[in-house]
């Protein structure tokens, strides 16, 4: 009985957090509280500040000046512990690495039954890494559709924070457009059903969503192709809510990729749907042209 009541009581404390939080949010490791779920949302409330722990062997972690009132959806998630994520990546082999972010780097991991995953890893000396976290936790997990690369799972540790994401096998679109040997492999058709794929994931995020996601960062990059050249929108870092389509609002921070700016974001830090337009546009004359837009 008491084993049981402490496995149950490891899982109330689990909804207890995922919010946004800032720099102390992975330095203090202290006490947590404990609640149910309509008590964690309840805490979770925007300008609160709440504490909650996983287990006695994982993080206990503050999370301060939450963001949302709405706690991240956890049905299906998997919830790795950090030795998993290890195992999974080769203890962080640099012959893993898929790929570089500015604050964030991520890696092809392997599970033990198999299963081919990529793993996103914070950089934890970026001073927003919580709140980055929680962020794109908060959003990824609530998407659900073929042009959008699915969450799996996520790891909160003192070490690090993770999150696990589908492996796509065939590569990300920049470099099927531009690695010399890839060069030439995307046939109009594959371009075409590409771009569709695109503007099929960019219609789901504004529209198919209960509030328009806005990605901020679509580019070649960020498109990865399965064996069959479907198109699926990956790294949600810097994604953002609005309240509606065309409802936008004033960012204090641009964040993106040169380039794949809107000029309105660019310049008066605006965000609304339109800045994922003009970056799907951008990513479609490089299609057209097979010509870089930065040098």
């Amino acid at each position: 009985m008491k084993a049981t009541k402490k496995k149950k009581r490891s899982w109330r404390l689990v909804w207890m957090g995922f919010l946004s939080g800032r720099e102390r949010a992975v330095r203090k490791l202290e006490g947590c509280i404990v609640g149910d779920k309509e008590k964690a949302k309840d805490l979770c409330s925007v300008n609160s500040s709440i504490r909650f722990g996983l287990s006695t062997s994982q993080l206990d972690w503050e999370v301060c000046n939450a963001g949302t009132n709405v706690l991240p959806p956890l049905e299906g998630l998997i919830i790795f512990k950090y030795d998993e994520i290890l195992a999974a990546t080769s203890n962080f082999s640099q012959d893993r690495v898929l790929g570089r972010g500015a604050h964030s780097c991520v890696y092809r991991g392997r599970l033990r039954f198999g299963r081919l995953i990529a793993v996103k890893c914070l950089d934890m000396s970026n001073k927003e890494a919580c709140k980055v976290f929680c962020r794109e936790l908060q959003i990824a997990s609530g998407l659900i559709n073929r042009h959008v690369v699915p969450l799996l799972g996520f790891c909160i540790d003192s070490r690090g924070l993770f999150l696990a994401y589908k492996f796509v096998s065939g590569g990300d679109l920049q470099y099927r457009l531009y690695d010399k040997k890839e060069k030439g492999s995307l046939s109009w058709s594959a371009r075409l059903r590409v771009a569709i794929g695109i503007a099929k994931a960019v219609h789901y995020l504004h529209h198919g969503t209960q509030k328009c996601v806005v990605h901020r960062d679509i580019k070649p990059s960020n498109v990865l192709l399965s064996s069959r050249n479907t198109a699926k929108l990956c790294d949600f870092g810097l994604a953002t809510q609005t309240l509606g389509p065309s409802v936008p609002y004033l960012c204090k921070t641009v964040s993106g990729t040169f380039g794949y700016l809107a000029p309105e974001y660019f310049e008066c830090g605006k965000v609304s749907e339109k800045t994922d337009i003009y970056a799907f546009g951008v990513v479609l004359l490089e299609l057209l042209t097979g010509q870089k837009i930065t040098s």
